[in-house]
C-alpha cells in the first residue's frame, strides 16, 4: 500500500482522558470523555510539556473547553488496545457512552484513584495550559504533573498497527488480513481481568 507523506512515519497513538475537576479529591473518579488521538508531542524538556491535538467538532474537546480546570490522563496505548481505537475513536462521545463501555467490558482499572485504561502501555497525568484554534483541530498545551511506564517500546500501538490492521486508510490488504485483528481481540479479551472490571461497576 502507498502511503502518502505525511503518513510515511508511525506516530504512536494516544487516549486522552478527561476528568471532572474534583477527581483529585475523589476515592474513585471516571472519565467524562475519552478519544484517540496521534497529533501528539512533547515539546519542551523544562517544564515538560505536550502539544495536542483535538478535533474541533469533538466531544473530548468540549468537555475541555467547558472546564479548563478539570483532571487530563493521556494513556499512550498499546498493541493489546487495538480493539479499543473503533470504540474510542469512531464513535461519538455525543451519542456513545464510551466510559459504559469499558465498564462492561473490563477495559478499566485504577491508577492515582482514577478509572484509567487497562493494557495502556504509559500514563500522563497532565494539566492544561492553553489552547488555541488550528484549523479543523484545536491545539493544547498541557503540563505534565506525573507519568508512568509500564510497558516496552515495542509495545506500543501505532499508526502503522492500525493501517495494518485495517482500521484506518483501508485497503484491499488490509480488509484481506482482518482475521489477524479479530485475534488480537481474543487475545486482549483473554488477558484482561474481567473480574476487575466487574468490581469496578460496584464501587
Amino acid at each position: 500500500m502507498s502511503l502518502r507523506p505525511w503518513n510515511l512515519a508511525p506516530q504512536a497513538v494516544y487516549s486522552l482522558a478527561v476528568y471532572p475537576k474534583e477527581a483529585a479529591r475523589s476515592s474513585l473518579c471516571f472519565p467524562r470523555a475519552l478519544n484517540i488521538c496521534t497529533y501528539v508531542t512533547p515539546i519542551t524538556l523544562q517544564p515538560k510539556r505536550y502539544a495536542i491535538a483535538l478535533y474541533t467538532p469533538s466531544y473530548t474537546l468540549s468537555c475541555l473547553l467547558e472546564c479548563p480546570e478539570a483532571d487530563l490522563v493521556l494513556h499512550l496505548l498499546s498493541r493489546e488496545q487495538l480493539p479499543l481505537v473503533p470504540v474510542l475513536g469512531q464513535r461519538s462521545g455525543w451519542r456513545f457512552d464510551k466510559v459504559d463501555y469499558l465498564r462492561r467490558h473490563g477495559w478499566l482499572k485504577i491508577w492515582n484513584h482514577r478509572a484509567v485504561l487497562t493494557q495502556t502501555a504509559a500514563y500522563f497525568q497532565l494539566r492544561l495550559g492553553e489552547v488555541r484554534e488550528a484549523g479543523d483541530h484545536h491545539l493544547a498545551i498541557m503540563d505534565l504533573v506525573r507519568a508512568k511506564g509500564e510497558r516496552a517500546a515495542e509495545d506500543v500501538l501505532t499508526t502503522h498497527h492500525l493501517i495494518e490492521q485495517g482500521v484506518i486508510l483501508k485497503s484491499r490488504r488490509a480488509r484481506a488480513r482482518k482475521g489477524d485483528s479479530s485475534d488480537l481481540r481474543v487475545k486482549a479479551r483473554q488477558s484482561r481481568k474481567v473480574a476487575w472490571g466487574e468490581d469496578i461497576q460496584q464501587q
